[in-house]
């Protein structure tokens, strides 16, 4: 039954952001789901006809094309194939939920033999309120279809299988609270952190991703992690895994939908199946994206913008949203920032650096504190890419509030960077 497995997964429901940090295992890793789901197979021999026996019924589902209808009467499920029925006891009791059923039927395996798959609400996931569901896979015991033997896969199988076969590690830097780390290796493989920073030195996959901030802009600490429930989808001949990730800080009663670990699998011929080669990353949350901080600019680098603009009176800058894209031949220009709404006009210049941006006061300005002490203030750079990163870290006033320093999470090549947008406080 070669592909019987890689099939039946069709039936789950999934919708997926393809975007990630694409890191790639160098081998396969052997899993078998036969042993991991907590239902495990149930071997129903059918006694058919069941027309006589179950006549009064319910219509569930129905695949017009195959002649299959499923029905429910009293707690017995009846499926009938063409003129043939068979009854099933003890399947779960949503299957009369308000999302109906839905009946897959094919020959999954190419053993010549249909198999009929059968997809039902399960319920919903705690932590995310999404509805989960169980497969009833019907595999005919021979090909006259006398009976069947049903496997009942439900969302812990996915988690069981996931974590029997690799090591998944999330981590916090020692040096940079704003860094999450997201390793993954398999059972036999190391996975190894500086003692000092808490920064990964090996593992075969990994990605990082940004923390939550607390009420006065300090990252928050991780308490735990958790992964949910796993939905798998078939893209042609590739069948695709995704699990989501939480993250639970200490101090705060809420948690952080951080990404989702993607992966493939592969179908063997003993019908078990392995993480397919290459395929296992992990996908941070568009909102979470953050760069790898194992990569440092080296050398120095630095743009100025002026202000041609000059305040007729003294003015308070409290409020400045700012967004500008960077010509790799400038070093230095000048713009009139007198027609921009926010309070960027009442400055002198900004000067931005591989770690640090430095915005000046125009004479008789100054900046109002409130934003720094909250850290309501950020600086996002390559605005809808797939490298756009919140960069900031910390930031700070002199000792008058005439130069506001914001402090980058770590130093970028100034190629890394095609525009920035600057945020700091609220109108």
């Amino acid at each position: 039954m070669k592909y019987f497995f890689r099939i039946l997964l069709t039936a789950v429901l999934a919708v997926a952001t393809v975007f990630g940090v694409y890191y790639y295992f160098n081998g396969k890793l052997p899993i078998n789901p036969l042993g991991e789901t907590t239902s495990g197979f149930v071997t129903t021999v059918s006694k058919a006809p069941a027309s006589e026996l179950y006549a009064s019924r319910t219509e569930l589902a129905r695949l017009k094309k195959q002649k299959i209808t499923l029905y429910k009467s009293g707690k017995t499920i009846i499926l009938r194939h063409d003129k043939k029925e068979f009854p099933f006891e003890n399947w779960t009791s949503m299957l009369n939920a308000q999302e109906a059923p839905k009946i897959y039927c094919s020959d999954f395996d190419g053993d010549s033999v249909k198999e009929i798959i059968i997809r039902c609400e399960a319920g919903t996931e705690e932590s995310t309120k999404e509805k989960v569901y169980d497969l009833y896979v019907l595999n005919p015991v021979d090909k006259e279809e006398s009976d069947f033997n049903v496997l009942l896969i439900s969302q812990e199988t996915w988690h069981s299988v996931l974590d029997k076969s690799i090591v998944e590690e999330l981590t916090q830097l020692k040096s940079n609270k704003k860094f999450l780390q997201f390793a993954m290796a398999t059972k036999r493989t190391d996975i190894n952190y500086n003692a000092d920073s808490g920064l990964l030195l090996s593992a075969p996959s990994v990605a990082f991703a940004r923390a939550l901030q607390g009420e006065t802009g300090s990252y928050l600490e991780i308490n735990n992690w958790t992964m949910t429930k796993g939905i798998f989808t078939v893209d042609g001949d590739d069948i695709n895994a995704e699990v989501e990730v939480l993250v639970y800080y200490k101090d705060v009663n809420y948690s952080q939908r951080l990404g989702k670990v993607r992966f493939g699998l592969d179908i063997t011929e003993k019908n078990s199946f392995t993480i397919a080669k290459k395929s296992m990353y992990f996908a941070p949350d568009k909102a979470y994206r953050i760069a790898d901080p194992r990569t440092q600019a080296q050398g120095n680098w630095e743009f100025k913008r002026n202000n041609s603009f000059s305040p007729k009176e003294p003015k308070q800058i409290q409020w400045m949203k700012y967004a500008f894209d960077l010509d790799s031949t400038l070093m230095e220009d000048t713009q009139d920032l007198g027609s921009v709404e926010t309070d960027i006009k009442y400055i002198k210049s900004l000067v931005l650096r591989k770690n640090t941006l430095v915005i000046t006061a125009a004479d008789g300005c100054a900046f109002k504190a409130d934003a720094v002490k909250s850290g309501d203030y950020s600086v996002t750079i390559n605005r809808g890419g797939d490298n756009e990163y919140e960069i900031s870290y910390s930031a700070k006033l002199n000792d008058n509030s005439t130069e506001l320093t914001i402090l980058f999470d770590k130093a970028y090549e100034e190629s890394e960077v095609s525009s920035i947008d600057i945020s700091y406080g609220s109108k």
